[in-house]
């Protein structure tokens, strides 16, 4: 098991089981604190450009691995590999090619210059291209150095509509979608079977003997297969076509994985809330407001939580100061939040002092 590095292993376990199933609660926070002596007697890797550190695997994973054996992993965070390429990296593997900055990644669509896309079709995933191959090298190797330590992470593939956007460019997806319909509903069922494919792939690499994962973005560990799941682009279109295009597929991930979770991201996806309710299948929403409203810990999205929570489906709540710790678990209660605070703990006294916040509703 990937956790020999985390001491409270059983605890922060437990406190994801009650959470997936609406009954307790998970807390994480940026945590400074290193393990002294560090685990392992290693040099530090050098820095190496963002595209080098990316597209070399050995340098990778021995960065990580020396990372990971010089920190602490209090409250419920988890020791984690990082195997991200980037957020959406599933549209490389179909034929997105990726842009490495200094300080970001994006992917040039494939597909957009085709006025009228109804004659194509996915390329198969095998053989695996250049980055699919990466990725999968990338799990395997992570895997082996990771032992019974840390776990390794799956990466954030992201899906369907978002996926189909990376090919095909978001502006002209949005075209097609009033132009093509029928064109659009094909290529989101053929994805979804082609990403059911890669994550059995991938789940069968990083997997625990138990079963149980870990999806590194947004932190989340299940016993079982689980993931974040998302549609960015669900901010550009109606509630009718939220439900059309959308709804079907993302059922379809809720029944083939065991523990989902929704990345609902910015005021313009609110709409949409009442169709993520409706899909029984899925078990909880992670609410990121956006830069100019306020923060995710903030009261002032009580109802939101409210709403989430009456609907049988636990809340992740992004961006917690400190302060609204008690104003929230007083609020809503503790059953079914994970709460990712922003607070920095500096030492164990700062962890000593969050626990004690946390001690009466049961943490």
């Amino acid at each position: 098991m990937g956790h020999h590095w985390k001491e409270n292993w059983a605890r922060t376990a437990e406190h994801f089981k009650r959470w997936w199933h609406h009954e307790g609660l998970v807390v994480t926070a940026p945590c400074a604190i290193r393990h002294d002596p560090p685990r392992i007697d290693e040099e530090e890797p050098p820095p190496r450009s963002r595209e080098e550190y990316f597209l070399d695997n050995a340098y990778r994973i021995r960065r990580r691995h020396w990372q990971l054996a010089r920190m602490e992993f209090p409250l419920d965070n988890l020791p984690i590999a990082d195997t991200d390429f980037g957020p959406g990296a599933f549209g490389t593997y179909l034929g997105a090619e990726p842009k490495i900055a200094p300080n970001t990644i994006w992917y040039e669509h494939c597909w957009g210059d085709v006025p009228d896309p109804r004659g194509l079709k996915l390329p198969p995933l095998e053989p695996p291209n250049r980055w699919y191959q990466l990725a999968l090298d990338l799990l395997r190797e992570t895997k082996k150095v990771a032992a019974d330590n840390y776990f390794t992470g799956f990466p954030d593939l992201i899906e369907h509509v978002d996926t189909l956007a990376a090919l095909r460019d978001p502006q002209t997806l949005m075209m097609d979608m009033a132009l093509y319909p029928d064109w659009v509903e094909s290529m989101l069922i053929e994805l979804n079977k082609l990403w059911f494919k890669v994550y059995d792939t991938m789940y069968d690499i990083i997997r625990e003997p138990d079963g149980s994962s870990v999806f590194q973005a947004f932190s989340l560990w299940a016993p079982g297969k689980t993931a974040k799941i998302q549609c960015d682009n669900a901010a550009m279109i109606s509630p009718a076509m939220f439900r059309r295009f959308v709804v079907p597929r993302l059922r379809e991930q809720c029944q083939f994985l065991d523990y989902s979770m929704f990345h609902l991201d910015g005021p313009d996806c609110l709409c949409h809330v009442d169709a993520l309710l409706e899909i029984e299948e899925l078990d909880a929403i992670e609410w990121t407001p956006g830069p100019k409203v306020p923060r995710g810990g903030d009261l002032h999205w009580k109802e939101l939580y409210r709403r989430i929570l009456d609907a049988g489906k636990s809340v992740q709540i992004v961006w917690v100061e400190e302060s609204n710790i008690r104003p929230l678990l007083d609020t809503l209660g503790p059953k079914g939040l994970y709460l990712c605070l922003c607070t920095r703990l500096e030492n164990w006294d700062d962890v000593e002092r969050i626990e004690t916040i946390l001690a009466p509703y049961g943490y």
